[in-house]
């Protein structure tokens, strides 16, 4: 008769179940080990896509600010176009920069920002005004004036630069601030880049021919015939507020500005029909320069938004 030998069947289900445990065990760490390595995979790369995207928004703070700092050496933001540049951005990343000009008052800015395998690209959409182009430069109307070289008006400014006023009033003060009205009717001149800031309105009557200076003037700035021929202002004028007014009367003697005019307004000239008696600014781009390096753009060029930015 055949006796089982339970003591050997015993050890042989303890070996099947231990090996089928490791097994067990095994599937589960190579399970837990993919699962690491798919998170880490995972990990790395949405550290990667950060970190592209921070490089790539460095790429159009780069380009946004080489562009103030550059645009007054140039004639125009023109020169840029197609303009490319590799930058490094730190953290193993880097970035493409380009700029593609639109037109003539758009810019496109791209930046390619890579980190690892991963790429992120940013387009930023600019419309822009150089002000330092133009002799008159106006967000209203411009009547009566010429220029020279002639055309260098720009009316209906869709924007204008901005400054901060307290700033301009500090470096005017204490002798060049004026809390109230400004009639000059003698010479008034002042070196350097010095500022003439003038709360209200800021009159020029007869016997003032000669000034030299940056003039701000919160409300309205009148000029009058002066009393002798080539009267003339050396430097900017320049009127903040909106609905400024600028405007020169008919002149026996005609008034001339060497360097420019940057109004919140409109800028009314001589309407006397002959060119001589015109209000003329002879265009001068340092002279603006001077000025608009106090603006906050810390430049010439005014940027705003367009519609069509995309990350």
């Amino acid at each position: 008769m055949y006796v089982t030998n339970f003591k050997t069947n015993e050890k042989g289900f303890a070996l099947v179940n231990t090996l089928m445990f490791i097994v067990f065990l095994g599937l589960i760490a190579v399970t837990i080990t993919k699962l690491v390595v798919a998170d880490m995979q995972q990990q790395a790369y949405y550290l990667n896509e950060k970190r592209a995207f921070y490089a790539a928004q460095s790429g159009i703070e780069y380009l946004i600010s080489g562009i103030e700092k550059s645009a007054p050496s140039y004639s125009s933001v023109s020169v840029f176009n197609n303009y490319t540049e590799n930058i490094p951005t730190g953290n193993g990343t880097r970035c493409t920069v380009i700029i593609h000009t639109i037109g003539a008052d758009s810019l496109r800015l791209e930046a390619i920002g890579e980190s690892g395998e991963f790429k992120k690209t940013i387009y930023k959409g600019y419309r822009y005004a150089d002000v330092s182009l133009y002799a008159v430069y106006a967000s209203g109307r411009v009547r009566y004036v010429n220029t020279i070289p002639s055309g260098r008006i720009k009316q209906y400014a869709a924007k204008m630069p901005l400054f901060d006023l307290d700033v301009l009033r500090n470096m005017a003060k204490p002798t060049r601030y004026f809390p109230n009205d400004l009639t000059v009717n003698g010479v008034l001149t002042y070196s350097g880049n010095h500022v003439v800031f003038v709360e209200h309105n800021l009159t020029f009557k007869k016997f003032n021919w000669l000034n030299v200076g940056h003039f701000v003037a919160g409300n309205k700035i009148t000029l009058k015939s002066s009393w002798l021929p080539f009267g003339s202002n050396w430097g900017t004028f320049y009127m903040p507020n909106p609905n400024s007014l600028f405007t020169s009367k008919a002149m026996l003697f005609p008034r001339f500005q060497v360097g420019g005019l940057v109004v919140n307004g409109n800028v009314i000239g001589t309407s006397i029909p002959w060119w001589y008696y015109r209000y003329t600014v002879i265009y001068n781009r340092n002279y603006l320069n001077q000025l608009l390096q106090y603006s906050i753009n810390k430049g010439p060029v005014v940027f705003w938004n367009s519609s069509w930015d995309q990350h």
